[in-house]
């Protein structure tokens, strides 16, 4: 009380003074457009010096008026002091300029004079700035020190009726830009937090009676961040009491024998409360109405921004605050306006053109929910609908960051439209930019539209690729390019469901989409498509040939009747499993499945098909791995007895591998690549188990004959050494076939074939006589096998041939690393055979071989 009754005092003193100043005011900044042509300057410097002679008075009178010292009086000196530096600190910059006197005096020279002038006004300009940007120093301290004040006396509702409103009151009727943003500026600093809470509705009502060239986003900005960050202290201050406790950061336990810790407690408390967005919301709406549509979109979207990095701090679980954000921007970008209450114009709107700044800030918009929010972005309502204002490429960024989000909080994707709606969202990712987009969009011209046509007749399209000319056909293998598709690939992995028929119309879904890709992509996206393939049918699998329970029947349930077990035993003759259910009589281990074994090899077969296109050496080895997968499902099919099951999966078996074989045939020509997919047939045939004699045969000799058929003589030799195991397959459990698909001839034929080349290919280079070891290793290993057709003699001939070999190679080339590598291989095949000679368990099998 004693504060506003001195207050209202000075205030009824001084109102003769204020219409004097501002009278004053305006006359300064009327001199200073009439400067060239007068030179009336030094009368108003004069008055100026007059008028802060008086202000300085005042400010005397009141300090030693208040030599009692009391707070009020420290209050009504600060806020007068306050209030009278800045009208001084305005009024510096209409103080007229040195270039109107020059002006006034060289009137006889005014041609020759005016460029002159002009730089000395614009030099006084700059000159008056840089002063009073020193000079502020002065006015914004009389704000520190009542912030200073002792907090028993200065409350926030002293504050919030006295304080600040005398403060925005002259901030306002000053009306100088500088001075505004400046001291706004002063008013979020110096004060405290609990301050700004209690005062925040009266705070922001004034941005908006601010100069049109003070930059409101700045100030609100400052506000939501000292604000957000006052919150995050107060919420960790409580968190570690809490824990200090033992409590929940929820529980209202004690502050641990810190009141500071209670406080910050309240602080949470109280901030939450106080509806602290909309009061930003409103206070930006207020701005967006004064502006209107001339309101460029970057700062529309900057100020959106701002709103919504202080929502996700304080009110992290509120989605619809970050809803109004975007669909502030969203209204605003499609030609609407960015005030929520502004009529709509009927019909369709342009949408506004955004410059590179704006792309920016949208982008930048875009990517902060994602770090703390990851696919709950999806649950937004206008997400989806701000990325279509984004440039292609920004879009891909925004998908990337997106992308890190979701895998980094390792949600799974359990829901299809959730997973239709993200792949629509990285859809830069996944496929190229729409060519003739931009086009499309330009409206209809007859001429271009009849060159288009006459062009597309000759087989020239407008998003037809150039070949090499454009790169289209060009290897997109950038590291950027390979690590996007790695990370949608990774994406797939998420996609979970314990519904295989739920997760496998996922996986549909998805290849739908990747497939838009094209072929290089295909081979990055569609690969983890596969093996989750491979783990949905797993499962399946599992399901569809689940063993039959023991024989032995558990014992009876008290108080079941002989009526029930007649009832179970009753079961619709030839089985309609839906039927049955309806009837509760079906068997709960039947299969009643939409999607079974047989369905996921189809898509399996066609995924793998399209990967081929882009990477033929990869489809062909997934066409492998699908065999081998077929293989696993006929086995599975006849340990539980349903071998017309089996023989089918078997034949799938076959059909792929013979898929694979054409591959081969016809899109792998790359000779590394050639001997490498040979060792994969190989090894796919061995693993396999249930293929009938002839099918064996056919692929097994097929195989021989690829080996035999490649470029270089060395890879011949080791892959035709490698093709006699696949006519001497080892008997394994449950194997009972591996013995009929034996056939040793073939297998000497294989080694005899190896032996042959590797003699023309030692002829070349003695380099090559580690293909001799390598075809002892492979005689020794049949021969401990028991092949009938390996003797002792071979070994022994082999072993003579070699040492052979080795001594006509001399000391000439014994720096070869090849012949030294070789070398030392075979007197370590040497050593194992003498080994063996000493085993007692092998002794009389390898005694008659001559090493």
């Amino acid at each position: 009380d004693e504060v506003r009754a001195l207050m209202k005092s000075k205030m009824t003193g001084e109102g003769d003074g204020d219409e004097e100043e501002k009278k004053v005011g305006e006359e300064g900044k009327e001199g200073e457009t009439k400067n060239a042509s007068c030179g009336d300057g030094g009368d108003r410097e004069t008055d100026t010096s007059a008028a802060a002679g008086a202000s300085g008075a005042t400010a005397e009178d009141t300090a030693q008026s208040s030599s009692s010292g009391s707070v009020a009086d420290s209050i009504c000196f600060l806020l007068t002091n306050f209030t009278e530096m800045n009208k001084l600190w305005v009024r510096i910059q209409h103080m007229p300029s040195a270039s109107g006197v020059i002006g006034g005096t060289a009137s006889n020279h005014h041609h020759h004079r005016r460029g002159n002038d002009r730089q000395a006004q614009k030099e006084m300009r700059k000159r008056r700035e840089r002063e009073r940007n020193e000079l502020r120093l002065l006015v914004g301290t009389n704000l520190v020190r009542l912030s200073q004040l002792d907090d028993r006396y200065v409350t926030s509702e002293m504050y919030g009726e006295i304080i600040l409103p005398h403060i925005l009151e002259q901030i306002v009727a000053c009306r100088d830009p500088l001075a505004q943003a400046y001291l706004m500026d002063c008013i979020i600093q110096v004060f405290p937090d609990e301050f700004h809470l209690a005062t925040l509705e009266t705070f922001l009502g004034v941005c908006p009676k601010l100069r049109e060239k003070v930059n409101i986003r700045t100030i609100v900005g400052s506000m939501m961040d000292r604000l957000s960050n006052y919150f995050d202290d107060a919420r960790l201050v409580q968190s570690d009491a809490a824990d200090a406790n033992g409590e929940t950061p929820g529980d209202e336990g004690g502050d641990g024998g810190d009141g500071s810790a209670a406080s910050r407690q309240a602080a949470v408390a109280a901030i939450t409360e106080v509806d602290a967005f909309h009061m930003f919301d409103r206070c930006i709406q207020r701005v967006y109405t004064a502006k209107g549509s001339s309101m460029p979109p970057k700062e529309v979207i900057r100020l959106q921004t701002a709103l919504l990095n202080f929502s996700l701090k304080v009110y992290p679980d509120k989605m619809g605050q970050i809803s109004e954000c975007l669909g502030v921007c969203a209204k605003y970008l499609g030609g609407g306006s960015a005030d929520k209450d502004g009529a709509v114009a009927g019909g369709a709107l342009a949408p506004r053109e955004l410059d590179s700044v704006a792309v920016d800030e949208l982008e930048k918009l875009l990517s902060i929910p994602l770090d703390s929010l990851a696919l709950r972005v999806l649950e937004l309502d206008h997400y989806s609908d701000l990325l279509t204002f984004l440039p292609w490429d920004n879009r891909r960024q925004v998908a990337v960051v997106m992308l890190n989000a979701v895998l980094n909080s390792g949600t799974n994707l359990t829901d299809i439209g959730q997973i239709k709606e993200m792949l629509s969202i990285i859809t830069p990712l996944i496929q190229d930019e729409p060519s003739g987009a931009d086009n499309a969009a330009g409206g209809a011209d007859g001429g271009v539209s009849r060159t288009t046509n006459l062009m597309g007749a000759l087989g020239v399209g407008p998003g037809q690729p150039d070949g090499m000319f454009d790169g289209a056909d060009a290897d997109p293998n950038p590291l950027s390019f390979v690590d996007e598709q790695v990370l949608v690939g990774k994406l797939v992995h998420l996609l979970r469901s314990d519904d295989t028929d739920v997760a496998y119309e996922m996986l549909t879904v998805a290849r739908r989409y990747l497939r838009e890709g094209g072929k290089k992509r295909m081979a990055y996206t569609l690969t983890p498509v596969v093996f989750a393939a491979f783990e949905l049918l797993d499962a399946v699998k599992k399901a569809e040939f689940m063993p039959a329970p023991p024989t032995d029947a558990p014992p009876p349930v008290p108080g079941a009747s002989a009526d029930d077990d007649k009832a179970d035993a009753a079961s619709p003759p030839d089985g309609d499993v839906a039927s049955s259910a309806e009837a509760g009589n079906a068997d709960p281990l039947a299969f009643n499945k939409a999607v079974n074994c047989r369905k996921l090899f189809v898509f399996l077969q066609e995924t793998a098909a399209m990967i081929a296109q882009g990477d033929p050496e990869l489809g062909f080895k997934l066409y492998l791995q699908i065999a081998s997968v077929a293989d696993r499902c006929a086995i599975a099919a006849n340990a539980v007895g349903k071998t017309e099951e089996g023989s089918e999966y078997s034949a799938i078996a076959y059909e792929i591998m013979a898929q694979a074989f054409l591959l081969y045939e016809d899109e792998v020509s790359d000779s590394k690549a050639q001997q490498r997919s040979i060792v994969s047939m190989v090894g796919t045939l061995l693993a396999c188990r249930t293929f009938e004699k002839d099918d064996y045969d056919a692929l097994v000799t097929k195989t021989a004959q690829y080996a035999a058929k490649l470029l270089k003589k060395a890879d011949q030799c080791k892959t035709v050494m490698l093709c006699a195991h696949l006519f001497y397959p080892t008997v394994r459990d449950g194997g009972a076939n591996d013995s009929a698909l034996r056939n040793p001839q073939r297998v000497l034929e294989c080694l005899q074939r190896a032996l042959k080349i590797a003699d023309a290919c030692c002829m070349a280079s003695p380099a090559n006589v580690q293909l001799f070891v390598d075809i002892l290793d492979q005689y020794i290993y049949f021969y401990e096998n028991d092949c009938p057709v390996i003797t002792d003699k071979f070994i022994s001939g082999l072993v003579a041939l070699i040492s052979e070999h080795m001594a006509n190679i001399g000391a000439a080339t014994t720096d070869s690393s090849a012949v030294a590598e070789a070398r030392g291989h075979f007197e370590r095949t040497i050593e194992y055979i003498k080994q063996k000679k000493n085993d007692d368990g092998t002794a009389e099998l390898f005694a008659p071989i001559l090493v």
